[in-house]
């Protein structure tokens, strides 16, 4: 649902957050949930995606109205091999990108405490064998985001040399985790071509950035992963709340009738009627 939503208020991305995943499950973003567990859910989502705006048909909209899916695959469940399956699997989907992070696995929010990173070199084989099987057996058909947690763990400096490090190995995007102030913000946003920020409600990263100073700053992307995960919880407390009380939200009607049309019933029975003898 949240995903149509993206796709319904124009956004031109959307990222499939690990923490999002792991917590519709109901558990911590700690890497307890499978490549296959991931793979499937992340499938849900991408088709939800696709079929906004085209439900009387059922079909996928055409590549030129599309938001693009960008999925978090963790450490890419296990060797240089497993990685490159992986990579695969996601743009079987229908992914645009995944994300591909330097974790010792098992992975945990990058946020979190007791994060471990695996070596450079070990890092940097696992985005080579990304990025060959985008090359080898993807066609160039999806994106590689490189993500280093290497800032919380061993510093700044070996965070950002991981980034050029990951860039050199063909990553079209890099990612380093968690910088914790406005100027590590800057020296990590100039570290690649093209940067990506997470802009983490409660984090480690100052917050109250704007699109345009992240812009100005170099990022070229900005992922929101708690904002609409904090708001939905939010607001179903507040609902819970009304009906533990005896007071039930006041549905108007057009709440109700955007409420059938959002969930395909509109449409499903438009194209029913085509059958009815």
């Amino acid at each position: 649902m949240s995903a149509r939503l993206i796709v319904e208020a124009r956004f031109d991305a959307l990222f499939v957050s690990g923490y999002g995943l792991a917590a519709s499950k109901g558990f911590p973003d700690t890497g307890l949930l499978s490549y296959g567990e991931v793979l499937e859910a992340s499938k849900a989502i991408v088709d939800a995606a696709r079929l906004v705006g085209s439900l009387a048909g059922y079909a996928p909209l055409e590549s030129s109205a599309r938001t693009a899916v960008i999925c978090d695959a963790d450490t890419g469940y296990g060797n240089e091999m497993n990685v490159r399956r992986t990579v695969c699997g996601f743009h079987a989907i229908g992914a645009s990108a995944l994300m591909i992070e330097d974790q010792v696995s098992p992975k945990r929010c990058g946020h979190a405490q007791g994060k471990a990173v695996v070596s450079r070199d070990d890092a940097v084989r696992r985005v080579r064998a990304a990025c060959e099987a985008r090359d080898e057996a993807c066609g160039g058909e999806i994106g590689i985001i490189a993500r280093t947690d290497a800032r919380g763990v061993l510093g700044l400096d070996e965070a950002l040399a991981r980034a050029r490090a990951f860039e050199d190995a063909g990553a079209d995007v890099v990612f380093v985790e968690a910088p914790q102030s406005l100027e590590e913000m800057r020296l990590v946003a100039r570290a690649s071509t093209l940067s990506m920020a997470n802009m983490l409600l409660g984090g480690r990263t100052p917050e109250r950035v704007s699109n345009a100073e992240l812009k100005d700053m170099g990022f070229a992307l900005a992922a929101y992963p708690f904002d609409l995960l904090i708001g939905g919880l939010a607001a179903m407390r507040g609902a819970l709340a009304g009906l533990k009380d005896g007071q039930r939200l006041r549905p108007l009607q057009t709440d109700i009738d955007h409420l059938w049309e959002f969930t395909g019933f509109n449409a499903y029975r438009e194209r029913e009627k085509r059958y009815v003898p």
